[in-house]
């Protein structure tokens, strides 16, 4: 592919993509010219699809999920993308525009690249001037609305940090980081997270119990941010969650399901669940597991219902015995599918 900008976008977007497809990309400038792409949309299933870009830095990055990922910009004049899917499920894929930028874009914008004087043979940006411009600094991130930003430092390798006001729910990355982009330019590893409202949700302790979605078994409502936490008292114990009925609308309407810490870091998310298969038992590695149901304005499903209830670590259900414990190995069936994946 060649031109000033264009865009790329998975075979047959925005409706699904194929199984067992595999395509390359290579978006060429001329030398001396980089590439930036910035991605609208991006959905994939996690970990089996996959889109794989070279010629950035970090050299190779693969990219999987349903997160839109951060603008990427070349380190070189060509950027090449290859995209994987297996044999089972689908999804509506990704939609990238690019833009190349020129080299003499930097001089007409009164800059210069000069080789910079330290050991690690940089570069520098300067001004006609000759005075050095800020370009180990990141932008200012700003905050979300409904929610505060926590660290001041914006220079490479600096973290800050975000979280919403109460009834918000955090979506997006919880940390994002100042990083070297292209050797000339700094860059936040993501973009700023926003603060949704919650519509819905509860949170949810004791032994057991069964909850849905809104409207179940009728259909949910558009534009939903619903939250449920479930808390274990006992710190020994973990959530495992079991779906009766589970009917989403493919590939916009999702249920993301963490294990513990804060609603909505991407750090701690178990699974992403979208479409009408019924998932696995899921299990989570302690004491609290929360899901968060994200539904967008269009038609909608009728959505889920799960029962959900505290069992004994792995560890302790080992020193009672199947005999005790009859999940054991459904529990030990699963570990292998499910928490390994984590």
């Amino acid at each position: 592919m060649r031109g000033s900008s264009g865009i790329v976008s998975s075979p047959n977007f925005p409706n699904e993509y194929h199984n067992n497809a595999e395509c390359t990309w290579t978006i060429v400038a001329e030398p001396g010219d980089t590439i930036s792409l910035i991605f609208t949309d991006f959905q994939m299933e996690e970990k089996y699809d996959y889109l794989e870009i070279e010629g950035s830095e970090p050299p190779t990055i693969w990219l999987s999920g349903m997160n839109i990922p951060p603008p990427i910009i070349s380190n070189k004049n060509w950027l090449r993308l290859h995209f994987v899917t297996d044999s089972n499920h689908r999804y509506r894929g990704f939609s990238a525009p690019y833009q190349v930028k020129k080299a003499i874009d930097f001089k007409s914008r009164g800059f210069k690249l000069f080789p910079g004087k330290d050991n690690s043979n940089k570069f520098s940006i300067l001004n006609e001037g000759g005075i050095k411009q800020a370009s180990n600094l990141c932008p200012d991130p700003g905050e979300p609305e409904n929610g505060k930003r926590i660290g001041s430092d914006f220079s490479l390798d600096a973290t800050v940090q975000f979280s919403c006001d109460e009834d918000y729910v955090l979506q997006g990355a919880k940390s994002i980081t100042c990083q070297r982009i292209a050797e000339v330019f700094a860059a936040w590893s993501d973009h700023r997270p926003v603060c949704k409202v919650k519509t819905c949700g509860s949170n949810l302790q004791g032994p057991g119990g069964t909850f849905t979605s809104p409207n179940f078994p009728f259909q949910y409502d558009s534009n939903a941010q619903c939250v449920w936490v479930i808390t274990a008292i006992n710190p020994n114990k973990v959530i495992q969650i079991n779906f009766e009925e589970f009917d989403l609308e493919i590939g916009y309407d999702t249920l993301t399901i963490g294990d513990g810490g804060e609603v909505g870091d991407p750090r701690t998310v178990l699974q992403v669940l979208t479409g009408s298969f019924v998932p696995d038992l899921i299990v989570s590695m302690n004491n609290q597991m929360w899901l968060h149901l994200q539904t967008d304005e269009s038609v909608g499903s009728i959505g889920f219902k799960v029962n959900y209830k505290g069992n004994y670590k792995l560890s302790k259900m080992f020193l009672k015995g199947p005999e005790c414990n009859p999940w054991l190995s459904v529990y030990k069936r699963k570990t292998k599918e499910k928490i390994s994946t984590v």
